[in-house]
Order: structure tokens, then C-alpha cells, then sequence
């Protein structure tokens, strides 16, 4: 069975075929934490995104989604955190978005523009405002040397 026939198994197909020795708990684990990954990504701007919408949508219980984490070192919904973050973070470096930084935020699955900015200091060592201009360069403002 490939990795994308994996990905895709339903948690039913997928207890059936563990409890058949067709895959292993291992591989079930990564096809489980693949449709997870796969579903967050695909959906990381809708602020309603939580674990239990997520559990939902792939067909598993809240409490597992919640146990196959445990192995990552992070809990589902700071992981969601991070990846809306790195979301934030790189549209912020990208020079031709102009929209704002509580735009962007929103854009990106944050309802709260406190919280967004408290979390991106804490995971990139600025405020959103101060990264970005930090992180796009800044045009010369120096005349060329008459010679």
C-alpha cells in the first residue's frame, strides 16, 4: 500500500486494516498525522480550525487526535498556531503585500489582533510590525557621489 493510499484511509479502513496486520501502527500513525496535516493545511485561514473540527473532518475522535500528538512535542492547536505564524511571518517578508499586519493576521485564521502579536514575538523575537521592517530592505536614501 503506498503512502498516499495511507493518507487517505478512513479511521474505520484504517483500525481494519491494523487489526488485519495489513500496515503497522507506526504507518497508521503517519497516515493519520498525513490527513491531519493535509486537512490544517487546506484550511489554516478559517478561524474556526480546532482540534475538534479537525478530528471531524478526518473521521477521528478529538482524544486521538490529541494522543497522536503527544509524540510530536506539541499539542494540535499550537501546532495550528505555528503554522498560521509561519504563514503570517512569510507574508510579512514577502515586499509586495501591503496589506497590514492585522490583515495579514486575520487573512491567516487569527481573530484576535493582541493575541497574534503577543504570540509573533514570542516565536520570532519582534512584533509583526517592527519584523517587517526589519525584514524587507529599505530603499537608498543616499544620492550617488558627484565625481
Amino acid at each position: 500500500m503506498s503512502a498516499f493510499d495511507l493518507t487517505w484511509l478512513s479511521a474505520a479502513d484504517a483500525r481494519r486494516m491494523l487489526d488485519n496486520k495489513e500496515i503497522s501502527s507506526a504507518e497508521l500513525t503517519d497516515a493519520h498525522l498525513a490527513r491531519i496535516e493535509a486537512y490544517v493545511r487546506a484550511n489554516l485561514r478559517d478561524a474556526r480550525l480546532d482540534p475538534d473540527r479537525v478530528a471531524r473532518a478526518c473521521g477521528l475522535s478529538t482524544r486521538y487526535v490529541h494522543e497522536l500528538f503527544k509524540d510530536t512535542g506539541q499539542t494540535i492547536a499550537s501546532w495550528i498556531r505555528d503554522q498560521r505564524l509561519a504563514a503570517c511571518r512569510a507574508a510579512l517578508d514577502d515586499p509586495a503585500n501591503r496589506r497590514t499586519a492585522a490583515e495579514i493576521a486575520y487573512g491567516w485564521g487569527f481573530n484576535d489582533q493582541t493575541q497574534f502579536s503577543r504570540a509573533f514575538k514570542a516565536q520570532y523575537g519582534l512584533p509583526p510590525g517592527e519584523y517587517r521592517d526589519q525584514a524587507r530592505p529599505r530603499p537608498s536614501s543616499a544620492l550617488p557621489m558627484e565625481s
